[in-house]
């Protein structure tokens, strides 16, 4: 197995091209450039991509698919830019699929990982840990289930996550904690909908912010509704908030992802549907962004700026989260080259673009300061 990857400085330009259309607070700039430093990126056997950029390097993570490996191994990888070396971090064999959460804590990167047994019956879920000072690979905790997604986000010093359970005609979805001290964890919230006759409530999504759980829920049956429920430490309901009226927009279809900065609220469904917009004071949230933008990741947990991008594009939304404004940019690509996917580290962002042919050797990788 090898693996290159060299760094070479090349100018791409960045064109301002902030156009407000439907989208209320989006702000009006002149071109600008910033310079890029374009990864030669060329890899045998493995098929990477970038999981959590840091400060001082990138954590990959692939498929390890070579002559002596395993079903579906996974193989994680650090890149530190200083030296512009590779460091193995571990591997683990008969990966299913993840919710691709990296929770940093502590000099630690947490992450969900489902796997299979080796004869494809069980769901396996499991939380691994990233130890960063010495850059190793533990599996953390593990439990067997009926459901293979669950997402996991920073909780109390440790994580807490929503998984569901189908059990003697109920479906139940609900909140579990995990606690690092003790290894144990504990369901503190759950909702039931009766499964025969499709009514109750459904956890769908969750995140937290600066202390307080954010979960989408939805009612079925009867007057069918979709709200946020903020909890507080304790999970005492602080609030309640409602979709207002991009209610019908959001629920289009399932809600995969919601994420929350202060008062702004970011929520994609698994029609690719985005909406961006703000909690009001009414306790109703409305709506600065409506497209189909991804989120990119981002490391900082204290960064004001928050980066979306739309696949299969050019186009980069910046929300400033202490202006409430969003700055559309379009990036000025090569023909036949679009946005993958992008990771951030709060001012700095790692860019994946793909071509048309979509083959993976023709993936080029980008570094890049961004400001608003």
């Amino acid at each position: 197995m090898k693996i290159k990857f060299t760094a070479i400085c090349t100018l791409v330009s960045l064109i301002g091209l902030f156009i407000a259309c439907n989208n209320p607070g989006v702000s009006q700039m002149t071109s600008t450039s910033f310079e890029l430093i374009e990864l030669e990126f060329l890899l045998e056997e493995k098929r990477m991509f970038a999981a959590v950029l840091l400060e001082d390097s990138i954590i990959f993570a692939g498929n390890d698919t070579g002559p002596n490996s395993g079903i579906n191994n996974r193989i994680y990888y650090r890149y530190y830019f200083e030296s512009s070396s590779f460091v193995k971090i571990g591997t683990f064999n008969n990966f299913f699929m993840s919710t691709g959460d990296y929770v940093i804590l502590d000099n630690m990167i947490f992450f969900d990982a489902t796997l299979v047994d080796s004869n494809y019956g069980n769901f396996i879920n499991v939380i691994f840990k990233i130890d960063l000072e010495h850059n190793t690979l533990i599996r953390r905790f593990e439990d067997v289930v009926s459901n293979p997604l669950f997402h996991i986000a920073p909780f109390d010093g440790g994580l807490i996550s929503l998984k569901s359970k189908t059990t003697e005609g109920s479906y139940v979805s609900y909140l579990e904690t995990f606690k690092f001290e003790t290894n144990m964890t504990e369901i503190i919230s759950e909702l039931i909908m009766n499964a025969d006759a499709g009514e109750g409530f459904e956890y769908l999504v969750h995140t937290t912010y600066n202390g307080k759980t954010y979960v989408m829920y939805s009612v079925i049956g009867g007057n069918e509704a979709a709200m946020i429920r903020v909890y507080g430490e304790n999970m005492n309901i602080l609030r309640s908030i409602s979709l207002g009226e991009s209610e019908q927009y959001i629920m289009a279809n399932r809600p995969h992802t919601i994420r929350v900065f202060g008062d702004y609220v970011y929520i994609l469904n698994y029609s690719m549907r985005s909406f961006i917009g703000k909690i009001e004071s009414d306790n109703s949230l409305s709506s600065l962004h409506l497209g189909r933008l991804a989120f990119a990741p981002n490391s900082n947990n204290t960064s004001n700026i928050q980066l979306f991008f739309e696949r299969d594009s050019a186009n980069v939304v910046l929300l400033d989260t202490n202006t409430g404004l969003l700055h559309e940019i379009t990036v000025d690509l090569d023909d036949g080259y679009s946005l993958l996917y992008i990771k951030t580290n709060g001012n700095t962002a790692f860019i994946c673009l793909i071509s048309e042919d979509m083959a993976f050797e023709n993936y080029r990788y980008f570094l890049t300061n961004f400001t608003i």
